[in-house]
């Protein structure tokens, strides 16, 4: 069983994360538990954060640079898999046709002007919001909570909600996973860390909170309207915009209180 579970990280991390891990089969067994560690991804963005926090605070660093250097650090940590989902799924959404014909779109490797558009805006939104924050320890703790925080309810989703296609990744990670036990693990993730958030900023974890429950709400619905269920681009769009509207709410938070 030990085993069963070093080969499911080493699975998670290889699939969600770009660091270095040993490469291991990707059987029934191993795909079975890979969701538990999902969320570890989110602990390892965080740690790198810290250690990112540290190093600016050092070299005193100005609110520009340590706004690009966040930015940048979860790209980084896990080679752009989420960002690549929303590039994906913007070009898909903004065609405005058929379900059938916004998959294909999303299936292809191109990369289309509404997608470059979306892109850009949510760069340029992670950096300003971010310029806002750098140093301030209540928003940083939510922030980084929310990297654990969005990876746990979006394994919850991908267990739970409807595919919309039968092939791909999150269909493949899905149907084989255990899905009882890891929609308790997941539920166990949000839980231990939305108690972590009240104990350490309060009430203002309350916008980090409801920012993340609202962006499942959204991805539900959004993603069963256009695409008759979810995909592994709309899961990382999700993931990308969850985090966007945590770091948002944070900083909106600070301003009122």
């Amino acid at each position: 069983m030990v085993k069963k579970q070093i080969k499911a990280f080493f699975a998670a991390f290889s699939m969600y994360s770009k660091i270095p891990v040993p490469q291991v089969e990707w059987d029934d067994d191993t795909l079975k538990y890979a969701l538990f560690y999902f969320p570890l991804v989110g602990v390892a963005i965080s740690l790198a954060m810290l250690l990112a926090d540290m190093a600016l605070s050092a070299a005193n660093a100005g609110n520009a640079l340590c706004a690009a250097v966040k930015v940048v650090i979860p790209i980084a940590v896990t080679g752009g898999i989420h960002l690549d989902g929303f590039i994906d799924t913007a070009d898909a959404l903004a065609s405005y046709q058929t379900k059938e014909k916004k998959l294909e779109i999303m299936s292809d490797p191109h990369i289309g002007a509404f997608a470059v558009i979306g892109l850009a805006c949510y760069i340029l939104l992670c950096f300003g919001l971010w310029s806002e924050a750098v140093y301030n320890f209540r928003i940083n703790f939510c922030v980084y909570g929310g990297f654990v925080l969005s990876r746990a309810i979006s394994g919850l989703c991908l267990v739970n909600f409807k595919k919309a296609k039968t092939g791909g990744l999150a269909a493949a990670f899905s149907d084989r996973s255990a899905k009882n036990a890891v929609t308790t693990v997941m539920l166990v993730y949000i839980i231990l860390i939305v108690l972590s958030m009240v104990k350490a900023c309060g009430i203002f974890a309350v916008f980090s909170i409801t920012a993340a429950a609202g962006c499942a709400i959204i991805y539900y619905f959004t993603a069963k309207h256009n695409f008759g269920g979810v995909t592994g681009d709309t899961a990382g769009r999700f993931l990308c915009i969850c985090e966007l509207a945590i770091l948002c709410g944070c900083v909106i938070g600070d301003k009122i209180l």
